[in-house]
């Protein structure tokens, strides 16, 4: 009586590996031409990385440094107008 059935599980175990093996040779046959091995060729994952530079705000201004530079160019003679007043009142009020 087991013979039969083993029979019957290596008759179904055999469908099922050909239908697999045949599954498997359509999807690689289908994805073949449309996936070349180069991901880079795929049109579905290139991304566009070009970063819009912002016009106004903050953001213009690129680091501290050009920041520090900026604030530096236009507010350095009201920097040292004031530190030249500090110090007058100061040595002023040291005598």
């Amino acid at each position: 009586m087991a013979n039969w059935l083993e029979e019957l599980e290596q008759f179904g175990t055999g469908i099922l590996g050909a239908t697999q093996e045949g599954l498997a040779a359509r999807i690689k046959q289908e994805l073949g031409a449309a996936a070349p091995a180069n991901a880079a060729d795929r049109p579905e994952t290139q991304y566009d990385t070009t970063v819009q530079e912002p016009l106004d705000g903050p953001e213009q201004s690129q680091g501290v440094n050009r920041a520090l530079d900026d604030l530096w160019g236009r507010y350095k003679w009201w920097v040292v107008g004031g530190l030249g007043i500090t110090a007058y009142l100061a040595f002023k009020g040291a005598r």
